[in-house]
């Protein structure tokens, strides 16, 4: 898979989005999701372990956000903008951050954004 964020949308301050092709073997591609991000300054984006199904993206401001790409669903999380680095558990329960002197470990909400 292989992400491509766009620009702004002209004369605002949001992301018209981020696109995720599949890339064959062949080199043929497709877009298979659109991901709506009303930010465009992305910090990390990346599937989380042994699931492409699921998205997870970082923004400068320290917005946390875990896209369900089948369904379009996401859950947001607010973090520190000082976040350098951002991982999730297997199996989607837990999440740890890395800023600049510590580490913070926290449950993943039910709560769920359409």
């Amino acid at each position: 898979f292989v992400f491509r964020s766009e620009g702004l949308v002209e004369g605002t301050e949001a992301s018209s989005g981020t696109q995720v092709f599949r890339v064959q073997l062949d080199g043929s591609c497709e877009m298979v999701h659109h991901v709506a991000q009303p930010h465009s300054c992305f910090r990390m984006l990346r599937f989380c372990d042994r699931d492409c199904d699921a998205l997870l993206s970082v923004l400068a401001d320290g917005l946390l956000t875990l896209s369900r790409l089948s369904d379009g669903t996401s859950k947001c999380f607010f973090d520190d903008g000082s976040l350098q680095s951002v991982d999730i558990s297997p199996d989607q329960n837990l999440m740890v951050s890395a800023l600049q002197n510590c580490f913070r470990v926290f449950k993943v909400r039910e709560e769920v954004v359409q």
